[in-house]
C-alpha cells in the first residue's frame, strides 16, 4: 500500500476540554443521507387493506438473496470486494468521489480509495497513521480554517486530519475512549468516556489548538449525564441512551436535551436532514427500526418501520425516500422505503459481521469484520 505524505506540523496534545465546524468547505459532497424530504418519504401509518397495523413493512416480502455467510461472495446489485484484507474496518465515510475508512487495530490507520475502486493490487491507501483503535468518522472543517476528517478512538485522542493528504493538524485527548463524532452548528459532538454508553460532549469551535469556548456536556433532562449510546445530526443533535431517543439543539441553546421517545435498548439513529423524522433500532428479541415524526399530534409517537430483527442494527442511513441499515448478526445492508409503501429490499448479502455503512449518490458502502469494504450499486 503506498503512504502519502504527513504535513510537517505537529499535532496538538490538549485534554479536551480544549478541542467546529459549518458547512463542509473544500470537501466533495459528504452524504449523511437525503437533506430534503418528499411527501413519499414522510411516515405513512395507515392500513394498506383497511386492517389496524398492515401499514407495517416487517411483513414485506425480501429480495431473493442468499443467506449471509462469513466472507462469501456479495451478489447482489453489482456487488464487489471494493477491498479487502483490511484489519477490523469498522467506521466508513463515502463522499462524491472518495471513501474513507478506520482499520480499528493497534496501528490506528485510516484508509481512502477513490469511490470507483482502488488501485489495481492496491487493497486501499494508507491515508493517514493515527491513534490506535480509531473508531468513527466526520467529515467538518476546524473554525475558520480547512475540511478536515475527525477521528475518535479508543485511546481517548480525537484527530482532526487534513483531507488533502492525511496530514494531522490537531489531537485532542481525553480519559476515557471518544466515540461517534458528528459536527453540526459549528460544534464537534461525541461521547466521552468509558463503557456503551458515555457522556455526549460538545467541543465548542474546534480549532488549532482546541475547543474555542471549551467543552460542555450534554445532560439528559433525566439527569442522566449524558450516556449516550450512538448519534446522528439533521438540523440539530439527536442521540441514544439507555432510556430513549434524545434532541439537542445544534447552537447549545438549551441547559439539557430533551426526551423525544421512551425506549429500552434503543441503537443506531438516524434522521432525515430537516428533522422531520427520526429513526432508531431497538435491539433484542423484539428488536427492530421504529420511526416517529418529530412535530404534529403524532410527534414521538413510534412506528414499527421493519420488525423481527432479534440481532443488533449496527449502522442507519437516511438517503432521500429510503432508510438503509446494517444487521450485523445476518451480515445483510437492507433497504426499505421510509412511506412503507414498498418492499424491504437486500443490497448487500454475506457480510458476515456487517459493522459500518454509508451511501452517496451512486453506491452503497459497508465494512465487515471478514476484513472487507463491499461496494453495490445503489438501486433506483
Amino acid at each position: 500500500m503506498r503512504t502519502l505524505p504527513r504535513l510537517a506540523a505537529a499535532a496538538v496534545a490538549l485534554p479536551l476540554g480544549a478541542l467546529a465546524c459549518g458547512a463542509l468547505l473544500g470537501i466533495d459532497d459528504v452524504s449523511y443521507g437525503g437533506a430534503d424530504a418528499t411527501a413519499d418519504g414522510a411516515l405513512d401509518a395507515s392500513p394498506r387493506d383497511g386492517t389496524a397495523g398492515d401499514a407495517l413493512a416487517s411483513d414485506a416480502p425480501l429480495s431473493d438473496a442468499p443467506a449471509g455467510e462469513g466472507g462469501a461472495p456479495c451478489v447482489l446489485n453489482g456487488c464487489v470486494d471494493f477491498a479487502t484484507g483490511q484489519d477490523n474496518p469498522t467506521a466508513i465515510l463515502a463522499t462524491t468521489k472518495t471513501v474513507y475508512w478506520t482499520n480499528e487495530t493497534a496501528s490506528g490507520v485510516v484508509a481512502t480509495c477513490p469511490v470507483d475502486g482502488c488501485d489495481a493490487g492496491d487493497g486501499g491507501s494508507r491515508f493517514a497513521d493515527v491513534t490506535p483503535s480509531p473508531n468513527g468518522l466526520a467529515a467538518g472543517n476546524l473554525f475558520g480554517g480547512p475540511p478536515v476528517l475527525f477521528v475518535s478512538s479508543a485511546t481517548g485522542a480525537t484527530v482532526a486530519l487534513d483531507v488533502a493528504d492525511g496530514g494531522v493538524f490537531a489531537e485532542w485527548t481525553a480519559t476515557g475512549t471518544t466515540r461517534d463524532p458528528v459536527q453540526v452548528g459549528g460544534h464537534l459532538f461525541l461521547t466521552v468516556g468509558a463503557g456503551p454508553y458515555a457522556p455526549v460532549s460538545a467541543c465548542t469551535n474546534p480549532s488549532f489548538i482546541g475547543c474555542t469556548n471549551g467543552v460542555q456536556v450534554i445532560p439528559t433532562a433525566d439527569g442522566d449525564s449524558g450516556a449516550g449510546l450512538h448519534m446522528a445530526i439533521g438540523a440539530n443533535l439527536w442521540f441514544t441512551t439507555r432510556d430513549g431517543v434524545w434532541w439537542h439543539p445544534a447552537t447549545l441553546s438549551a441547559a439539557s436535551a430533551t426526551l423525544f421517545t421512551a425506549t429500552s435498548r434503543a441503537n443506531a439513529v438516524a434522521v432525515e436532514g430537516s428533522d422531520q423524522t427520526v429513526y432508531w433500532s431497538v435491539d433484542g428479541p423484539d428488536g427492530g427500526v421504529y420511526g416517529a415524526p418529530t412535530s404534529g399530534a403524532d410527534a414521538g409517537a413510534p412506528t414499527l418501520l421493519v420488525g423481527h430483527r432479534p440481532g443488533t442494527i449496527a449502522a442507519m442511513v437516511v438517503e432521500g425516500a429510503k432508510l438503509y441499515f446494517a444487521d450485523r448478526d445476518e451480515g445483510r445492508i437492507y433497504r426499505v422505503d421510509r412511506s412503507m409503501k414498498d418492499r424491504i429490499d437486500v443490497i448487500i448479502d454475506g457480510l458476515g459481521n456487517a459493522q459500518g455503512l454509508a451511501v452517496n449518490d451512486r453506491f452503497v458502502f459497508a465494512t465487515s469484520s471478514s476484513g472487507r469494504i463491499v461496494r453495490a450499486n445503489k438501486p433506483r
